[in-house]
């Protein structure tokens, strides 16, 4: 196995990774073959996913699925398709989202509202509720339900809009924060059961996420933002974060649960 910089084992571990065509999904799905996982990468774009899985193929057992998230079937469409290829399900990574246009309240259109929360807020959810209900199928059937016992992990992924209000528009700021009560909601009501969530809250990345952007933007909205971003201390190093993101979900953190983990070289300090 190719050395990650780190010592993580996800051996026997079977994962769903959402978004994984390009950038952070991408370079967590990297990090997870590296560390001995079997991967189940879905992604909405099919010719970025054949990319993908022509890159990161060599790496390890990678299962790819070409799904929109925000379909209702899709969860445990997903969740079926991990049990069936692989067996079983262990970890869930929530990566998969849309960027906002920097619209507040007062301009939003409702209909573009609802595809954000959608996207970055209820399929997380949906896919939560699915992979929750395999883990706790398995873990009885395997006897191991109990504290302690690493029977299932979501890992999701928010943003330093979680933290702060003014770095992106209304709809992508409500569904980050609301993503930390998800997860925290989760840790506290499935930890006596051997299930762990947490949440990693990223900085500025280079991703594609700014495709949101074609179209134009709330130029109020982004002269905030810009401000903001003017005391940014750096941006995050993909390979790296994704090393974390596979970290926290091995067995070696098993005392990880309801985790908030910033990720940002400090900038929701600030």
């Amino acid at each position: 196995m190719a050395s990650t910089g780190m010592n993580i084992s996800l051996g026997s571990k079977v994962a769903i990774i959402t978004g994984a065509a390009s950038g952070f999904g991408k370079a967590i799905a990297k990090a997870f073959l590296h560390a001995g996982a079997k991967v189940v990468a879905c992604d909405i774009n099919a010719s970025m996913l054949e990319e993908c899985h022509k890159e990161l193929s060599p790496l390890g057992a990678l299962h790819m699925v070409v799904a929109d998230i925000s379909l209702h079937d899709s969860a445990p469409n997903l969740v079926k398709e991990a049990v069936d290829h692989y067996g079983k399900l262990d970890i869930l990574v929530n990566n998969a989202g849309i960027m906002d246009r920097f619209d507040p309240i007062g301009d939003i259109d409702i209909d573009f509202w609802d595809c954000v929360i959608t996207t970055n807020l209820t399929a997380p959810a949906r896919m939560s509720k699915y992979a929750v209900q395999e883990f706790l199928r398995h873990g009885e059937a395997a006897g191991t339900t109990a504290a302690g016992s690493n029977r299932g992990v979501i890992m999701n992924v928010g943003s330093i809009n979680g933290f702060r209000g003014g770095c992106g528009g209304v709809a992508y700021v409500s569904a980050k924060h609301a993503l930390v009560g998800l997860t925290r909601n989760t840790a506290s009501s499935y930890s006596s059961k051997g299930i762990r969530c947490n949440i990693i809250m990223p900085g500025a990345m280079k991703t594609n996420i700014r495709v949101a952007y074609k179209d134009g933007f709330n130029e109020e909205g982004g002269a905030i933002c810009q401000k903001l971003a003017e005391v940014n201390p750096g941006e995050v190093n993909l390979d790296r974060l994704g090393k974390l993101v596979a970290f926290a979900c091995s067995d070696d953190t098993d005392y990880l649960n309801g985790a908030i983990i910033s990720a940002d070289h400090g900038w929701q300090a600030i």
